[in-house]
C-alpha cells in the first residue's frame, strides 16, 4: 500500500514504491516501502550500508523524524513540553488537553 511520504524521511513529494528485497515481482505489502526519491537513490546505492529502517512515531504510525516523534507529535513537544498536548475550542474558548495516545 503506498503511504502518503516517505517512511525514513518523512518527505511528501517525489514519492516512489521500493521494493526491499529488489524484486519488482514481488508485491507482498511486506515488500514495499513508500520512499522519496532521495531516499530511493540512497537505497540502490552501491555504498549505502545502513539497512532501510521503518521507524514510526512512539504515539502514532507515522514516520518519526527525531526524538522517536513524528513532525506533529514533536512540534507539540517543543511548544508544550508534552507531544499529546493539544488545543482544544470549548465553547468560544481554547485550552490545552491531553490526547490519547496509542
Amino acid at each position: 500500500m503506498v503511504k502518503n511520504c516517505c517512511e525514513v524521511c518523512g518527505k511528501t513529494t517525489s514519492l516512489h514504491v521500493h521494493h526491499v528485497d529488489e524484486n519488482p515481482l514481488n508485491n507482498s505489502t511486506s515488500n514495499l516501502m513508500t520512499l522519496c526519491s532521495q531516499c530511493h537513490r540512497e537505497a540502490h546505492s552501491k555504498h549505502f550500508s545502513a539497512p532501510m529502517v521503518r521507524i514510526t512515531c512512539r504515539h502514532c504510525e507515522k514516520p518519526a523524524m527525531k526524538n522517536s516523534l513524528c513532525w506533529t507529535h514533536n512540534t507539540r513537544y517543543q511548544k508544550y513540553g508534552d507531544p499529546l498536548m493539544t488545543k482544544k475550542k470549548i465553547g468560544s474558548d481554547w485550552y490545552l488537553v491531553r490526547e490519547h495516545g496509542l
